[in-house]
């Protein structure tokens, strides 16, 4: 857990200067790929190996024991930490997109379908080293925001 404790305590400083859902959205991915690509194997393990017991469960718990580890969040960010999974996770974000009116209901659950594959596919490349850190940074978000232009609200 330490991981997410670094990524989350992390967040609010990338989140600092955002001016809109649609900012807070790419900052989150950003500030997630810093830490999962510098420890790929264990982000993957947290967020597509099959458990025993549902995530969610895990990272509530840990954070019932140790709350100070969640760090200060700004409204909405912890509540996306806690989330059941990656899926969950995308969505709290898109949702605010969502209510800010530059993503369309209707294409939020292909926005986050295209983005967390994006990101998977990536990581599995930095995993099998085809591909380094600051290129799997790069590539991640390029192919994000170009998910989000061709989806956004003209």
């Amino acid at each position: 857990m330490r991981y997410i404790k670094d990524y989350s305590r992390a967040l609010p400083e990338y989140l600092k200067d955002a001016k809109n859902a649609l900012d807070r959205f790419f900052k989150v991915w950003e500030c997630f790929c810093h830490f999962s690509f510098k420890d790929p194997e264990i982000y993957y393990a947290i967020f597509f190996a099959d458990l025993d017991k549902d995530l969610e469960d895990y990272i509530i718990d840990y954070y019932k024991i140790f709350p100070e580890e969640l760090g200060p969040q700004l409204k909405g960010i912890s509540t996306m930490l806690l989330k059941h999974n990656i899926y969950e996770r995308g969505m709290a974000t898109i949702n605010d997109c969502i209510d800010e009116g530059f993503i369309k209901k209707e294409d939020a659950e292909t926005l986050n379908e295209m983005g967390t594959l994006l990101y998977e596919g990536i990581l599995a490349q930095v995993i099998k080293g085809k591909v380094n850190y600051d290129e799997a940074i790069k590539k991640t978000m390029k192919y994000i925001k170009f998910v989000v232009e061709s989806l956004r609200i003209k």
